[in-house]
């Protein structure tokens, strides 16, 4: 074992974890982690068998329950920064939050680790998460370590809150309603799907002001998350090809790969930007609003339809059927790039 006076533990830096064993790696984490806040309603943290929060009024917040996880070669790389993982770990949950206009509250990682894998690789991992909850506070309570010989993976199970006024579901999509997404999409495999910004300020402006009768985010692609919302409130869609904002990152891949932008914007996925129905007539103050406070885009890019339509792609004059394909874990086949990057 590799022993330094300085560190409380007697573990140097760069040991691996088979230096330490699971009880000092607990350890070692709790003290990588900032302080409770005051106010954040933690009254048992790290070390007990759970943690204990205080439960808010009902009348006043809902919970709001999310599990996710990443795994090394599916979500990101063995060479991939571990603070730009951790980042990426903790924030896709909080982009689902962000989806149904809530905020975070608390997070428990469960962390499934090979025995070689370095103590200075989990302290960074830790410090992307820690990065993330400076930006938009959240609390980590616990959690769990075991050992695999397969690849890392970071399980991270979390409860939001939401204001039972501002709750956005999928489901509430009307005919007529203006469809519209924050920011640019495609080629998120070049690197911003590790350091994506969650859309939580940008879900608080429009839940506060112009109550979207929908929400989703975008994390499978704009053409699968549009069919998942569609489905969901038992409408059509048509999304307008020309009016997709891609991204410069599904320009540049485009170069490469060989397929138009416009399919990476559509099918690429990991965006995790806010796909948003707003009634009509909301969508012109909502994108100068949001512009003024978060200097975030918002693009109309198409229509819901009545029920019963179809999920459709217009191009100019040609209408063809939306295509269901984006991001599937559990299929073979996808008409865009490697999730990896």
């Amino acid at each position: 074992m590799k022993v330094h006076s300085s560190d409380p533990h007697g573990i140097e830096p760069d040991a691996l974890l088979s230096d330490l064993g699971e009880k000092v790696l607990i350890r070692r984490i709790a003290g990588w982690l900032p302080p409770v806040r005051t106010g954040s309603g933690v009254q048992v943290g790290l070390g007990d068998d759970c943690a204990v929060v205080n439960a808010p009024d009902p009348t006043v917040e809902q919970l709001l329950l999310k599990a996710d996880a990443v795994v090394e070669g599916v979500h990101f790389t063995e060479t991939a920064e571990p603070e730009r993982v951790g980042w990426k770990a903790a924030g896709r949950v909080l982009s689902d939050f962000a989806a149904m206009g809530g905020r975070p509250g608390w997070l428990t990682v469960t962390l499934t680790l090979r025995k070689e894998t370095s103590v200075d690789w989990i302290e960074r991992l830790y410090r992307g998460m820690r990065s993330l909850a400076e930006r938009h506070p959240f609390e980590i309570v616990g959690g769990e370590t075991v050992c695999t010989s397969g690849p890392t993976a970071i399980s991270i199970a979390g409860v939001g809150l939401v204001a039972p006024a501002r709750l956005t579901l999928r489901s509430g999509a009307q005919p007529g309603d203006c469809l519209c997404v924050t920011g640019g999409l495609g080629g998120s495999i070049l690197g911003r799907h590790l350091e994506f910004e969650p859309r939580l300020r940008e879900a608080e402006i429009l839940t506060r002001e112009f109550k979207p009768t929908a929400m989703i985010d975008i994390s499978d692609g704009l053409a699968r998350d549009a069919i998942h919302m569609g489905e969901a409130s038992g409408v059509g869609m048509e999304l307008w090809g020309e009016a997709i904002p891609v991204s410069p990152a599904a320009d540049e891949l485009a170069r490469g790969s060989g397929r138009p932008a416009l399919e990476h914007a559509l099918f690429d996925g990991e965006d995790f930007e806010l796909l948003v129905a707003l009634p009509e007539g909301l969508w012109q103050a909502a994108g100068a609003r949001l512009k003024a406070a978060c200097g975030t885009d918002l693009t109309m890019v198409g229509r819901c339809l009545g029920p019963g339509a179809e999920f459709a792609l217009r191009r100019g004059s040609v209408c063809l059927p939306l295509v269901d394909a984006g991001w599937d874990h559990f299929r073979s086949g996808r008409p865009t790039g490697e999730r990896l990057g």
